[in-house]
């Protein structure tokens, strides 16, 4: 049968940013469209796991502050996805109460790519998202 190839289109890279500072999204937008990525932005956690399901993306930035109590569930919650991204936690240095954020993160088998405190390098930041593209120009 001839004529029958079959057109697989490529994955996307899609970054979900959760962060409670509008100039750090600002500026992981800008890194985030000059990578390639396909970006959805937020300041609200209300609807982040619908957020999630809707997007799939395959790199998350989230605000671990801003989730003050669901913490935890909402990084399980990324620990269960089928398809689960790569996340980067951002975290004021003084938010580290309690269980660690790093053992939260190990006792959920969470992919953790890393987790940067405020303010964040940029420049350290936009070489983390290049070497999570999956698609490469």
């Amino acid at each position: 049968m001839s004529g029958m190839n079959a057109h697989i289109e490529p994955v996307a890279d899609r970054l979900l940013v959760v962060a409670s500072d509008a100039e750090f999204r600002d500026a992981a937008a800008n890194i985030a469209e000059g990578l390639g990525y396909e970006l959805y932005s937020t300041g609200y956690s209300a609807d982040f796991r619908k957020i999630v399901v809707d997007l799939s993306p395959t790199v998350v930035i989230l605000d671990v502050d801003l989730l003050n109590r669901q913490r935890t569930g909402a990084l399980a919650f990324l620990a269960r996805l089928e398809s689960r991204p790569r996340v980067l936690l951002l975290t004021s240095a003084e938010a580290d109460k309690g269980v660690s954020l790093q053992q939260l993160v190990e006792s959920l088998s969470l992919d953790v790519v890393e987790i940067l405190n405020h303010p964040v390098d940029l420049d350290k930041l936009q070489g983390t998202m290049q070497s999570l593209r999956i698609v490469e120009d």
